[in-house]
């Protein structure tokens, strides 16, 4: 078992303490939102999954179990706890935080476990050889110092680049975000949608963490944006705002609002002016950022995706109508028999509806909860069947 770093404890618990697969290097306290709670610096001395569950002397008989599925040997370890239960005498870990490991041990415990595409065990041995304990900051900063190492070629320096950029990449992206406790999952789906950009595209603009395929919440994304220095009255910020409210209001069945209320609700949220509210929305509606439809009087606001789905059913159903009847035809008689069989009495819209829909073969029934839309349904199948 390789040596840890000996990291001189703050409080309680001996440096360099082997357990089951965990190295305890410090244990100690650290205080958010006025709380304290205690935290553990371990490093991982196998991959995969490590716990630890005996006390040992010397630690004031601290239990630590820990879980670091898909963990790199020789990676870093910080856990973080919400109690000591049992009046001390066992430590609860309920937060893992991995960090890339800085000794040159385990740098190269890390590198020989795969954890980047290219470079095995004899080859880590030899970079590490070459580099030392500032081998990741050269991978990461400098990659084409690489072909300094016997047996690189410059396609294999190239290769290995590419593959160690996309691991720090990541990495940076989910450390910058767990600053402001965004889970790791949302600095997965940004890197899925910008790639090795991510970084560079969220300084220019973290609202960008609210759009599709990521979705984190607006509030999240303008914290960040706050401590950017990025105004209230930011186009970026009331574009995002817009969308942000557009979205949950899809989540309840709108697919789109009227202008006005959405730049009432949207001034209203953000707490900005009229004259930039309409700035930032001409300039979205430039971009296709977002889309408007004026029916009458009234200009409805959509986001792209609810625009462009709602346009192409429009256009099959123009489509469908050029083979479907030009008229209604008069289905009085079997609509009075539904309504005898039933004990129903139909509302004159609902008569039009199962006329229409009877006679042309094609119709749109809408309508809130509780307008009639099923016992509507319910006549328009009763009157096909009894047709044949």
């Amino acid at each position: 078992m390789g040596m840890a770093a000996q990291t001189k404890p703050e409080a309680g618990g001996p440096p360099g303490v082997p357990l089951g697969g965990l190295r305890v290097n410090v244990m100690w306290f650290y205080t958010c939102l006025g709380r304290s709670f205690p935290a553990v610096d371990l490093t991982l001395e196998h991959g995969g999954a490590a716990e630890a569950q005996e006390g040992h002397d010397g630690y004031a008989g601290h239990d630590v179990e820990a879980s670091a599925a898909g963990a790199r040997k020789g990676t870093l370890l910080i856990i973080f706890n919400s109690k000591l239960q049992n009046t001390c005498t066992q430590f609860s870990a309920v937060y893992c935080e991995r960090k890339l490991p800085e000794t040159v041990v385990n740098i190269e415990k890390y590198l020989a476990s795969g954890a980047v595409k290219g470079i095995g065990p004899g080859l880590a041995k030899k970079i590490v050889d070459v580099f030392g304990d500032r081998t990741l900051d050269i991978m990461e900063n400098a990659p084409f110092r690489l072909a300094e190492i016997k047996g690189i070629s410059p396609k294999k320096c190239e290769e290995i680049a590419a593959e160690a950029q996309k691991l720090f990449c990541l990495r940076n992206l989910m450390s910058f975000l767990s600053q402001y406790e965004v889970k790791s999952r949302f600095a997965m789906n940004t890197y899925r949608k910008f790639g090795s950009d991510a970084m560079t595209l969220l300084k220019l603009n973290p609202y960008l963490l609210c759009g599709d395929a990521i979705e984190l919440d607006f509030g999240k994304a303008d914290t960040i944006a706050h401590d950017m220095h990025i105004a209230r009255n930011d186009s970026k910020r009331i574009i995002a705002g817009v969308q942000y409210i557009l979205r949950a209001n899809a989540g309840i069945g709108h697919t789109c609002l009227p202008l006005e209320v959405l730049a009432k609700k949207t001034q209203d949220t953000l707490g900005v002016s009229e004259s930039d509210f309409y700035s930032a929305y001409n300039a979205a509606l430039e971009d296709n950022e977002l889309f408007e439809y004026i029916k009458g009087e009234i200009e409805f606001v959509y986001l792209p995706d609810y625009f462009y789905a709602e346009s192409f059913i429009a256009d099959r159903i123009h489509i469908l109508k050029d083979f479907s009847s030009p008229e209604d035809f008069n289905y009085d008689i079997l609509i009075n028999i539904e309504e005898e069989e039933h004990n129903i009495k139909y509302e004159k819209l609902q008569r039009q509806a199962i006329t229409t829909a009877v006679s042309r073969g094609l119709m749109v029934l809408t309508g809130g909860p509780g307008t009639g839309k099923t016992t509507t349904l319910n006549a328009i199948i009763s009157i096909f069947e009894k047709k044949g």
